[in-house]
Parts: C-alpha cells; structure tokens; sequence
C-alpha cells in the first residue's frame, strides 16, 4: 500500500520541517527596516513569496483531522488563500 503525500509534499515538493519558528518569531527579522510582510514569511522565518499558503499546507498537515484531498489545491494571492476543487463528500 503507497503512502498518502503531505499537503506541503504534494503541493510544494516539500517535506515537513524539523523545527518550524513558532508563528511569533517569524513575523519579523532583525530590524524594524527588514520587516518581511506576515503573508510572505516563509516555513523557516525567510522570505517566501508563497510563505502563507505552506504554511497553511503545514497546517493541515499537522491536523489530524485534515487528510490530504488529491483534488484540493491551494494558492496563494496576498494575504488570501483559496481552494480549489472538489472533495469526495461534504
């Protein structure tokens, strides 16, 4: 039996990080002057221009309650995350 893929694996390529920054430490770098906007904060703390949708895959993947749906993507646009597609059941 095949494993099921992660959100962030199958949307991004991605593997679960280690030890992602808790959501308090990444709004910010190191001075005011370098302040990366909170949508664009990347799985570690970097600048990411798709930082909240993996994050938001990240998520799900942590929620037990949550399994990965092939047919549902996500994207990003901002600070908006939209899905896209069908499920299997309400």
């Amino acid at each position: 039996m095949a494993l099921k893929s992660s959100w962030l694996e199958r949307l991004f390529g991605l593997e679960k990080p280690q030890n992602p920054p808790s959501d308090s430490e990444t709004h910010y770098s190191a001075s005011e002057n370098d302040a990366i906007p909170r949508e664009q904060v990347g799985l570690n703390g970097e600048l990411d221009p798709s930082g909240l949708a993996k994050r938001v895959a990240l998520a799900f993947d942590e929620d037990p309650d949550v399994e990965d749906i092939e047919t549902i993507y996500l994207s990003q646009k901002g600070s908006i995350i939209t899905l896209k597609g069908k499920v299997p059941s309400q």
